[in-house]
């Protein structure tokens, strides 16, 4: 009997966990990087798997995905509009291992080192001079896939206009067509950052990590089913570190459901969780 109850215990906090409703009136900083500005609560946060596209041997493949991050969420508004319009804001951002925003004179000896941990895996050493803008942000890609390996929607930077691009593929008809989208990149322009220095506004580059955040029209319902239908997410990322994440996510309810479907319809591995 004491089993029993205990078991039921755990099953409501699980299922509570994942039928609890994404809060309204929150505000929310749309500006490709999560700060204190922004109302993503911790219950609303799922961890994917990931692995990047350009080269796999440090971060896995679609086939064998290593490591995890969160995708996050929220409903709201969007703090630089004067109307009371809701949006589905949705977020990511690669452990900062994996990949910072460093270029130009920001960039150190140990960045370097860093970096050649990975790269010289797959090309020459890398330079300090070579981290000038163009090489540091012009070939950043993600795709958020479904349990199919069908891209739901993804983006991807666009270095001549300083921020993100959209792109969407296969069958899109759950979501809004309309959806902006703006990343890591856009946040450190926005405070200061140059092409020369990327360091040169109010915010240390070296830890922010590549990060993509999306306003969706969209109501809570159909932005949750949206976020249920991600189960793996593609990067480009180049050049990337070869550092490995170390951070655990908390098990959560949402977590742990979710680590078991996507290890039951992905059929992996043994995986290591992080960030």
């Amino acid at each position: 009997m004491t089993m029993k109850l205990r078991t039921l215990f755990w099953l409501s906090v699980i299922t509570g966990c994942l039928l609890g409703p994404v809060v309204q009136g929150q505000t929310f900083s749309f500006d490709g990087y999560k700060t204190s500005a922004d109302s993503y609560l911790d219950a609303n946060k799922k961890a994917v798997y990931f692995y990047n596209g350009h080269e796999e041997e440090a971060y896995g493949s679609a086939e064998n995905p290593i490591y995890q991050t969160y995708l996050r969420w929220g409903v709201g508004t969007d703090s630089s509009e004067t109307s009371e319009a809701q949006y589905f804001f949705l977020y990511v951002e690669t452990p900062i291992e994996v990949k910072n925003m460093i270029w130009a004179d920001a960039v150190t000896d140990q960045d370097v080192l860093d970096y050649n941990v990975h790269y010289t895996n797959h090309h020459d050493d890398l330079e300090k001079d070579q981290f000038d803008y163009g090489f540091a942000t012009g070939s950043e890609k993600v795709a958020f896939e479904d349990s199919s390996g069908d891209t739901l929607f993804g983006s991807e930077l666009d270095v001549n206009t300083g921020g993100g691009g959209k792109k969407s593929k296969g069958d899109t008809s759950a979501i809004s067509s309309s959806f902006a989208v703006k990343t890591s990149l856009d946040y450190l322009l926005a405070n200061g950052a140059t092409e020369a220095n990327s360091n040169a506004g109010t915010i240390d580059s070296s830890i922010i990590g590549m990060a993509f955040e999306y306003k969706f029209d969209l109501g809570e319902a159909l932005g949750l089913e949206l976020v249920n239908s991600v189960q793996l997410i593609e990067y480009h990322l180049s050049p990337e570190r070869g550092l490995y994440p170390t951070q655990v996510p908390e098990p959560s309810g949402t977590l742990l459901l979710g680590i078991a479907a996507t290890l039951g319809i992905l059929r992996r591995k043994r995986k290591v969780t992080i960030f």
